[in-house]
């Protein structure tokens, strides 16, 4: 379903069944995907147009990093689901087991079936839909400051957003469970600075002051 995406938009490169902040905790809406400036690996595909660019270059080891690299990803966005469709289940690999206890074996596998084909995917359409999309999903959802806020008013209800300066993401990131870290300066699953995840059955977005704009 999402094939036809890729090939369409130049500014994709790829399509994902990972999301790297899916806990079960963290996660809402098997029927959602977003954009993401970030390769989330472990289960993907590109377009051959795509391989042909990176074949002679291929990465001996650390496949991943190669794919985040700005020489490679030249701006192009990869499409990536709020609920992971793969799963990985080993601690041995080219990796050496890095982060499979402490975080990939907590990764939580989607068990709904989902006819993508009968969904409207109009919103990962383009570069324009998906800001659209975004930013009204963003500035409609109720400011908060942090984990404690939601927690109390309980599951379900309004959507949440909470600001953050670059410079406090990893305290930010730390206080819901995201994972902390930054590959080639971009934060995992973020879109334009967004990262999209739920907390306390509530979707919430992490936000920055330069976009959307002009929203505070």
């Amino acid at each position: 379903a999402m094939m036809p995406l890729l090939q369409q938009d130049k500014d994709l490169f790829c399509v994902s069944a990972w999301n790297d902040n899916g806990y079960g905790k963290m996660v809402l809406e098997p029927r959602r995907a977003y954009r993401t400036d970030f390769f989330p690996g472990l289960g993907w595909m590109v377009a051959k147009s795509f391989w042909g660019e990176i074949r002679d270059r291929w990465a001996v080891a650390y496949w991943d990093e190669f794919m985040r690299r700005r020489d490679v990803r030249r701006e192009r966005k990869c499409i990536r689901p709020d609920v992971s469709r793969s799963y990985t289940f080993g601690s041995e690999g080219t990796s050496s087991g890095q982060f499979f206890k402490k975080h990939l074996s907590k990764i939580k596998l989607n068990d709904v079936v989902v006819d993508w084909q009968g969904l409207d995917l109009g919103y990962l359409s383009s570069t324009v839909a998906f800001d659209d999309f975004l930013a009204i999903q963003v500035r409609s959802a109720k400011r908060v400051s942090g984990p404690e806020e939601i927690e109390v008013l309980g599951p379900g209800g309004d959507t949440m957003r909470v600001r953050y300066e670059s410079s406090e993401y990893k305290h930010i990131a730390k206080r819901f469970s995201l994972m902390e870290d930054e590959k080639e300066g971009i934060r995992r699953m973020s879109y334009r600075g967004v990262i999209p995840f739920a907390w306390g059955g509530r979707r919430v977005y992490l936000y920055t002051g330069e976009w959307p704009p002009n929203l505070d």
